[in-house]
């Protein structure tokens, strides 16, 4: 079941499905409990998109100070995004969230 669906600054649409929210973020990283608001600002309105050093279908999110418990961190949140379907309409799952220092060296700014 989708729990999130929201538009980035591109205009891509991402999902979040309910199974990937508990079984991976949640378990990974509790701290994230009660934080869907929090993700869902990350994508909408990010201080950064970065495409990921390793993986070129995946589209990283960050804003900083996101919650407030954890205020001198990003938040991160890793999407896979899917080509362009045939109206070049481009979609994508959120596959991750996690807390972070700084990006990660080697990923390409792709926004701002």
């Amino acid at each position: 079941m989708i729990i999130l669906r929201c538009r980035d600054p591109e205009g891509r649409s991402l999902v979040l499905h309910d199974a990937q929210w508990i079984h991976h973020i949640l378990n990974e990283h509790p701290e994230l409990a009660g934080q869907l608001p929090a993700i869902e600002a990350t994508i909408r309105a990010p201080d950064i998109v970065c495409r990921d050093a390793m993986r070129t279908d995946r589209i990283l999110y960050y804003r900083l100070g996101t919650i407030t418990r954890y205020s001198r961190f990003h938040l991160k949140v890793c999407a896979h995004v899917f080509p362009p379907d045939a109206l070049g309409v481009t979609t994508g799952e959120v596959v991750s969230a996690y807390l972070v220092s700084k990006p990660k060296r080697g990923e390409v700014q792709l926004w701002p």
